[in-house]
């Protein structure tokens, strides 16, 4: 994340100065409409669930067949911190700092400059969402969590969402994630960890299969970053036709 950190500093001080990147244009407006944060809300749960299922179903399976896979899975797992100041340094990171670091270089950019390169935004979903996921374990949770970010970003044309989603979801794991196992199994009386696990899977694939459907078709609309320069340009435009 260090490395990251300084090689996008590096990259966005390049980018403002000599090639006039607008941030404006790539954040976009901070949305008013409650239906964009509650969009954001289901992205969390939906991923939440999606990452308990991985636990509860797929990293067992690994254990017998690839150890050091499922080592993978669970060695970016968070452990409470001790000490005021501790805390203080896990969340400027997880909950301040990766949202806006990894959103920015991520959705912002990499996605942006490989959908505009290839002209295939599908693609770029998919491959700007690998590098992502391998610099965390949970890797199946993190590309879902990418390819859901970036369509909430084209949906609401705001990285704002993305940024908030994301930070919201860190929070939420560093409180030790959303207790959805407890209040399965008060309501079933004390299930099996598996059959959490595959209602966990079923109750996330809906979800995500409602946000496919209902941010979708921003796919293939015209990138945030055009749009808003675009709409910026216009009454200079205006002015000298």
């Amino acid at each position: 994340m260090g490395v990251i950190g300084l090689m996008t500093v590096g990259w966005l001080s390049y980018a403002l100065w000599e090639q006039e990147l607008d941030l404006y244009a790539l954040f976009g407006p901070l949305p008013s409409w409650p239906s964009a944060w509650g969009l954001a809300l289901a992205g969390v749960l939906a991923v939440d669930l999606l990452n308990s299922a991985e636990f509860h179903l797929l990293v067992p399976w690994l254990e017998q067949v690839a150890p050091w896979l499922a080592e993978r899975y669970v060695m970016n797992a968070v452990e409470a911190p001790a000490g005021a100041s501790a805390c203080l340094r896990l969340i400027a990171s997880g909950v301040i700092a990766a949202p806006l670091l990894e959103e920015f270089l991520f959705r912002g950019v990499v996605y942006q400059r490989w959908a505009y390169a290839w002209d295939r935004p599908a693609l770029a979903l998919g491959a700007a969402a690998v590098p992502f996921a391998l610099l965390h374990g949970h890797v199946l949770g993190a590309f879902v969590f990418a390819g859901v970010t970036t369509l909430l970003y084209l949906h609401t044309r705001s990285l704002w969402i993305p940024i908030g989603m994301h930070a919201v979801g860190n929070a939420s794991a560093l409180l030790g994630g959303i207790p959805t196992e407890s209040g399965f199994e008060f309501v079933t009386g004390g299930a099996s960890t598996g059959a959490f696990g595959w209602a966990c899977l079923a109750v996330s694939g809906l979800l995500l299969a409602w946000l496919l459907r209902r941010c979708g078709p921003a796919l293939y609309e015209p990138l945030p970053y055009a749009v808003h320069e675009r709409a910026a340009n216009r009454p200079r435009a205006a002015r000298n036709p």
